[in-house]
């Protein structure tokens, strides 16, 4: 039994050597509670769930709107297809066929050297369609909204 406990204490001396580093500062006990005398030499760890340094959470789903046998969705990850920047753009599908009849960019998102890009990234946040069925109107996370003609694709900032 004496050397059960002797393998439980090395165990345990272990998890606080690597343990504490890594979980010192994010608000988590470090230290854990100790292993009674005479207990088997299997220590169970609580899970620790510690948030990795995430870039930028995923954005909300926009509802894309159908009309006319058009579906038109905003396109949140253009860099992903192409294209010079996430966010800012619109999209018009033809459901029948499934093609793409048209992307249109909606604004400008500029990005300064001195910042990661995806933090720069100004995405839609809304989306829909006016009461005259004949525009789109789009806003975005800096709460800019724009106002785009579903037949010419023309866009005005409206805010």
């Amino acid at each position: 039994m004496h050397r059960i406990g002797c393998i439980a204490a090395q165990l345990q001396a272990m998890f606080l050597a690597v343990s504490v580093p890594m979980v010192s500062g994010i608000g988590y006990p470090a230290i854990p509670a100790p292993i009674p005398t005479g207990s088997s030499s299997l220590v169970t760890v609580p899970d620790v769930t510690v948030a990795a340094n995430k870039k930028r959470a995923a954005p909300d789903p926009i509802e894309p709107i159908t009309l006319d046998g058009i579906r038109y969705e905003a396109v949140q990850v253009g860099k992903a297809r192409g294209l010079e920047q996430n966010g800012g753009y619109i999209t018009a599908i033809d459901i029948k066929t499934g093609k793409e009849l048209w992307l249109i960019k909606i604004y400008d998102v500029r990005y300064l050297g001195d910042m990661e890009p995806d933090k720069q990234d100004i995405l839609i946040s809304a989306m829909e369609l006016t009461g005259d069925r004949g525009h789109l109107e789009i806003e975005n996370e800096s709460g800019a909204r724009f106002l785009m003609d579903l037949k010419t694709q023309h866009v005005q900032r409206i805010k």
